[in-house]
């Protein structure tokens, strides 16, 4: 210390060797000297700390960056699979959407064929309340209607079922009809779709009946009374099991 202030007070200025005192020049300038040291000390100490400090979050950053990489890739990866999925449900909603259309094609032409195939039905079937209320629910146009498929197909299901059932059977009705202008009593033995025979309770008036093109249509054949009276008792069981002979006119 004594040397450093040798030196400062070597090198004053004669001016200054006169008025200022030496040794309080080398404190002043020594507690400057001390002062930077320190300030560099503390620098240094806390360069130290904000480089750690620095070096943690950078690390702290790489990590989110990787997560934040993995997450992009990860979704982009999903993204695919989403694009992928609605690509096959949109193929495969096409696909429902063409084979609805031809379903609705298909009952649609069951319905026309229905309907013109109605005037055939044997009066007794077309009395029947369910096949009545069902035929008054089939479309009147059924390539342009707003009623809905699944109800359309049940109703055709319906009235299919209940033609089948009538045409594989014999079913006996009481009708009137009509002998020149007056209307008689009459029992009526339908066959199936295609074929009925008539007769009164005396045996006076009978004949036959089947479908046309404006409904069916009686013909009269008293001749054949006492075999559809034969039938008919057969039907009842009130007479033997015997093959009867009828006239069939077949379409």
């Amino acid at each position: 210390m004594l040397g450093l202030s040798a030196v400062l007070v070597t090198g004053a200025s004669p001016s200054l060797r006169g008025d200022a005192n030496p040794v309080e020049d080398a404190r002043a300038t020594l507690a400057k000297w001390v002062e930077t040291r320190q300030m560099i000390a503390r620098l240094k100490s806390d360069w130290a700390q904000d480089r750690e400090t620095l070096e943690s979050t950078i690390a702290l950053f790489d990590s989110q960056k990787e997560r934040l990489d993995a997450s992009l890739a990860k979704l982009g990866t999903d993204n695919a699979q989403v694009t992928k999925e609605i690509a096959e449900n949109e193929a495969l909603l096409k696909n429902h959407v063409a084979a609805l259309d031809r379903v609705e094609g298909l009952v649609a032409g069951y319905e026309k064929r229905l309907k013109a195939a109605v005037p055939n039905f044997p009066p007794p079937l077309m009395a029947r309340e369910q096949v009545s209320k069902i035929l008054s629910l089939v479309p009147a146009d059924p390539d342009k209607t707003e009623a809905q498929l699944i109800s359309r197909v049940q109703n055709l299901i319906l009235i299919l079922k209940a033609v089948q059932e009538f045409n594989g059977d014999l079913h006996l009705e009481s009708e009137i009809r009509s002998q020149g202008e007056r209307e008689v009593q009459v029992q009526t033995l339908y066959l199936g779709l295609g074929q009925a025979w008539f007769v009164n309770a005396d045996g006076t008036f009978a004949g036959t009946g089947g479908p046309s093109p404006e409904g069916w249509a009686w013909k009269e054949n008293s001749s054949i009374a006492p075999q559809v009276r034969q039938a008919i008792g057969v039907y009842e069981k009130s007479q033997p099991a015997v093959y009867v002979a009828l006239p069939a006119e077949v379409k």
